[in-house]
């Protein structure tokens, strides 16, 4: 009889223990989002400011402030590669869009549109945007107009969406 409740004793000891790691582990997760949510919210808030200047960030920098604006208007974002250039696959309430997005001073071209939606019709998708810090070619702005699931977002209207999502809450 001793030993069973020698046996219980421990096994309770064991389970508390066990208990704790879980906490901690949880601890340790909700402070490294909260950290991964200041550094993206100050990614933000330095963009915000940077108008003309976008740039000059890296692309592994811009990369997560694109990614870090869709998530927090509210898509489910995946990134990947769509020949050369780095995409992200946008997804709310089960629409699904591809994006392109360039961090560069020139202004993308017809063609590389042209290539990028050849990709989202064969992806089956129902939308496409292109974020080009750069801005388009005249030819793209034409060709966009005669494409209805079809949107492009220069610097300007980027960086109005990081000023929003930078401004703090406030009561009303």
């Amino acid at each position: 009889m001793s030993y069973f409740v020698s046996a219980i004793i421990i096994l309770i000891a064991f389970l508390s223990v066990i208990a704790l790691f879980d906490e901690v582990r949880e601890a340790i997760k909700a402070r490294r989002r909260k950290a991964n949510k200041s550094e993206s919210e100050e990614l933000v808030a330095r963009a915000a400011g940077m108008n003309g200047q976008l740039y000059k960030m890296s692309t592994d920098a811009f990369q997560q402030l694109v990614i870090h604006v869709y998530e927090g208007i509210g898509y489910r974002v995946k990134a990947l590669t769509v020949g050369k250039d780095c995409a992200l696959i946008l997804e709310q309430n089960g629409v699904y869009a591809l994006m392109i997005y360039k961090n560069h001073q020139w202004p993308m071209s017809c063609e590389i549109l042209e290539i990028c939606y050849h990709h989202k019709t064969k992806m089956m998708l129902d939308a496409m945007l292109f974020l080009s810090i750069g801005g388009f070619n005249e030819s793209a702005c034409k060709w966009s107009k005669g494409q209805s699931d079809v949107k492009l977002i220069n610097e300007d209207g980027f960086v109005d969406l990081c000023k929003e999502m930078a401004k703090p809450l406030s009561r009303s």
